[in-house]
């Protein structure tokens, strides 16, 4: 057998379809209409024709006329019966496959019906995975590039508390990166009270394979435990990580898809971030400091502070997190710290804007006081001074905390003037009313 591309006429299409088995046909027939159909294919697709001794054995129909999201699509295919099970099927796809690549595509997509476990079963063993339901039917779809095609190449981990309000923009961003890989969203969702739980499930339920939830019954994180770690971190099987949490969002669709390819040419690179908008929903302000180029960090740059917005960056999994890290007020912080003292290796700052950071009154770090922040960043570096045990890293922290501790003294002694002025203040006004000193 052999596949050739050659672009037949409407009525040759019909007349393979009609000498189709019965099976394939009357669905069809059923489905659509058949002659308009078969003008479409005729005008419009890639046509790849399975030969066996001259004759048509096989078709499929692939649309690779969407250049902007480098997505090709499926519409038919189809083996008659008596060469079904004899490779003709991955045939025609490994044609287009090699086709779709040569043009840059990133991924190819098909539909199938929902109740048809049989097409299924062979499409995923031709690499495809279950994309989105849709009605009665399933949206599948296979990545044509790197070697990680049966799961996932990034993992997006994600920590969720009533963010109904937020979830679904965040979850859309998600699921709009164009990537050449796989990639899974696994959401941590902490016993949600306001129907965030229900608007995870409805898109659990819609992109079954690439979003994984994870609910609770109750808080785990007002128990002290730390959901990161304790349960999205061990579900994630990519060689890469990218953190967002759902009441933040992504608005570069090539996010995912510019940071490994710049990790996959830089093995030294351990983590790789990029500037983002800093939204402040409180007071309607927002915050933009781009850089023009890249920029590349070290462990002795951290300890001024971190350099990237976590909700941008994606870091290779480590084997094993270090308890050190979990118990860390800012464990983002120190985990980035442990990365780059464990393989003496490099973060970078890509100048694209890829995040929204929203600052809202129901986010976890907005809610914290100014001086609750102060004190969880000395214990951050304390831990990570402790457990990495670098003397370098301990002499230059010690400056931090020598800072740290008078800038914290000084908005303590602030703090303290102004409570007084206003203990005057609410005095006299009481004293006032006491005494009903007005003219009215």
């Amino acid at each position: 057998m052999k596949v050739l591309i050659e672009n037949k006429t409407q009525a040759e299409i019909l007349k393979y379809f009609k000498s189709n088995s019965r099976v394939f046909f009357e669905p069809l027939d059923n489905r659509v209409n058949i002659d308009e159909y078969a003008r479409k294919l005729a005008k419009f697709s890639t046509q790849f024709w399975l030969y066996d001794e001259g004759s048509p054995v096989g078709f499929m129909a692939a649309y690779l006329n969407d250049t902007s999201s480098k997505i090709a699509y499926i519409s038919t295919i189809s083996v008659i019966k008596s060469y079904q099970g004899k490779g003709g099927g991955k045939l025609l796809i490994n044609n287009l496959i090699q086709l779709a690549a040569r043009k840059k595509f990133y991924k190819i997509r098909l539909e199938v019906a929902a109740n048809n476990s049989k097409a299924i079963r062979f499409y995923r063993k031709q690499g495809f995975y279950l994309f989105m339901k849709k009605d009665e039917s399933y949206i599948m779809e296979k990545p044509l590039s790197y070697e990680f095609n049966d799961k996932p190449l990034v993992s997006i981990c994600s920590l969720s508390y009533n963010h109904s309000k937020y979830i679904r923009k965040s979850l859309d961003s998600l699921l709009s990166q164009k990537t050449s890989f796989r990639f899974e969203i696994i959401v941590h969702d902490d016993a949600s009270s306001d129907g965030t739980s229900e608007i995870l499930r409805e898109y659990a339920e819609k992109y079954p394979e690439i979003i994984k939830p994870i609910f609770q019954k109750e808080n785990q994180y007002s128990k002290g435990i730390k959901p990161i770690f304790e349960y999205v971190f061990p579900m994630a099987n990519g060689k890469y990580i990218a953190l967002c949490e759902t009441d933040d969002y992504w608005i570069d669709p090539y996010k995912l898809q510019k940071q490994v390819d710049f990790m996959e040419k830089n093995p030294d690179v351990v983590i790789c971030g990029t500037e983002s908008i800093l939204r402040n929903e409180i007071n309607k302000t927002e915050t933009k400091s781009f850089e023009s180029s890249i920029k590349y960090f070290t462990s002795d740059d951290f300890i001024k502070g971190s350099f990237v917005n976590t909700l941008t960056v994606l870091f290779r999994k480590p084997n094993k997190i270090p308890d050190f890290v979990k118990q860390c007020s800012y464990t983002d912080y120190c985990l980035w710290m442990y990365l780059l003292k464990k393989d003496n290796g490099k973060a970078v700052k890509l100048p694209d804007v890829t995040a929204i950071y929203r600052i809202h009154k129901d986010g976890v770090y907005s809610g914290k006081g100014t001086i609750k922040r102060d004190i969880e960043t000395l214990e951050t570096r304390l831990y990570v001074t402790r457990f990495i045990g670098d003397a370098k890293i301990a002499r230059k922290y010690l400056f931090f905390y020598l800072y740290e501790l008078k800038k914290l003294i000084k908005r303590s002694v602030v703090y303290l003037l102004r409570s007084i002025v206003y203990l005057k203040y609410v005095m006299e006004f009481m004293i006032m009313m006491i005494r009903k000193k007005f003219k009215n």
